[in-house]
């Protein structure tokens, strides 16, 4: 013979008085359990949905960084190198404090991107390397073109995306500098 519960479950729990879910003898409080769960769920999401709007706050309050760049004054020469297919096709050197400001304005404000610099180089084909000489640093910044867009990488610091015409510029003072040497 078959113990009372197994063939009606229900009706023993009910008849019978044993517990119900959530531990509670009656429906009554089997069913101001249910609703204190229900209450507990709410309260969670809530808090969820809190800690999700600070930390939104908080990530778009945090600046995109941005290329740290030496003055003008600093920087007593800049050399620009041209690479094509990897092969070098002409490097100019810079004394104009002219010039040097303008290539440092044009790579001023460049934004960090999520990507990492992993090479000396770019693992492009194409790009403009741009030296600056100090009197006790020497920084190699590469600039290149990806998807339609300027792109300023510091070997193992980061990779930059420029503003405007950032490349444009620098590309016209490399070859006014080539044009003008008779490269």
């Amino acid at each position: 013979m078959l113990p009372k519960i197994l063939i009606n479950p229900v009706e023993y729990i009910i008849l019978e008085g044993e517990r119900l879910d959530f531990g509670k003898t009656t429906m009554k409080g089997w069913i101001k359990n249910m609703l204190w769960h229900k209450k507990t769920t709410f309260w969670v999401a809530c808090a969820a949905v809190v800690v999700a709007a600070v930390g939104a706050v908080l990530l778009m309050a945090n600046p995109a960084q941005t290329l740290e760049l030496p003055d003008t004054a600093s920087v007593f020469t800049v050399e620009m190198e041209q690479f094509n297919d990897r092969l070098s096709v002409g490097r100019v050197v810079i004394t104009g404090a002219e010039q040097i400001d303008a290539i440092l304005s044009a790579m001023a404000g460049a934004k960090k991107t999520l990507r990492h610099s992993v090479n000396d180089y770019p693992a492009q084909d194409n790009y403009l390397v741009v030296r600056l000489i100090m009197e006790n640093e020497m920084r190699t910044l590469c600039l290149y073109s990806e998807g339609g867009r300027d792109y300023i990488e510091e070997p193992y610091a980061g990779i930059y995306k420029t503003h405007g015409n950032s490349g444009k510029v620098l590309y016209q003072v490399y070859t006014g500098q080539q044009q003008a040497s008779g490269n």
